[in-house]
This record gives C-alpha cells, structure tokens and sequence, in this order.
C-alpha cells in the first residue's frame, strides 16, 4: 500500500488509515513505567550491567 505512488482511495484508504491506529493501541497497551533511579539519567559513566538500574525506585 504505502509503496505504491498512487493515491490512496476506498478501502485501501480505510485499511491505510487503521493500521497505525491498531498497532499504536497495541503498543501503549503494553507501556509500563516506574520512577527509575537517578543513575539511569547520569551523563557520567555507570555500569550498563547493574541490574539496579531496572528495579522501580521505593
């Protein structure tokens, strides 16, 4: 569909249309969040192996 130069009408236009709406609901459906620690921020080097740096803040 989004390779094809020509324009998009009907159907095609429909489906075009709702597919990111499906895969974005799909995506935030699946977002979690949690207050990280201020390491996770730091411009200076830290360890990329500490296993802290993913565990939720108190």
């Amino acid at each position: 569909m989004w390779l094809s130069p020509d324009e998009l009408s009907g159907t095609t236009k429909v489906e075009a249309l709702a597919m990111p709406e499906h895969t974005s609901s799909d995506v935030v459906s699946a977002v979690r969040e949690h207050i990280a620690d201020r390491k996770v921020n730091n411009s200076r080097p830290v360890d990329t192996t500490d296993p802290s740096l993913l565990q939720p803040v108190g």
